[in-house]
Parts: structure tokens; sequence; C-alpha cells
């Protein structure tokens, strides 16, 4: 990589801060967008996670496995 394109995305990347109210109006378009992807997933259990997962992968978590999105989101068996 060209390192004056490394530093310039670098500096876009600082740049590029959402801020949560922001982030919150997103979610419901996220979830209608989601729908006719979700809906072609196999068996009930994933299409009942599948918002969770995304919106975990989204998030703040510092671990974006399933056991800490779980965690976050209060889903712990």
């Amino acid at each position: 990589m060209d390192a004056r394109y490394a530093i310039r995305k670098a500096q876009v990347l600082e740049e590029c801060q959402v801020a949560p109210e922001v982030f919150e109006q997103v979610m419901p378009r996220l979830h209608t967008f989601m729908g006719p992807f979700v809906d072609t997933l196999p068996g009930q259990a994933p299409r009942a996670h599948a918002q969770t997962s995304v919106q975990g992968l989204l998030s703040d978590v510092e671990r974006k496995n399933v056991a800490s999105i779980a965690a976050h989101f209060g889903h712990e068996r």
C-alpha cells in the first residue's frame, strides 16, 4: 500500500465518528433492509437472532463473538 494512501486512510477513518443519536435512527431502517435476507435463513433460531447479531457487529462491543454479543444484549443462556 502506498504510504500516502495509508496516511490519508488513517486520517479519514479517524474523522469517521457517528454520534449515538444518528446510529439509533439507523437501526429501524437496518431492520427493514435485513427483512428479505433474514427470511431466507433456514430455521426459526437463526431468523430470531439475526437482528441481534448484526446489531452486535455494529455496536461498541469490544469482542465481536457470539458470547459477548449475547451478553451485551441480554441473551445469555
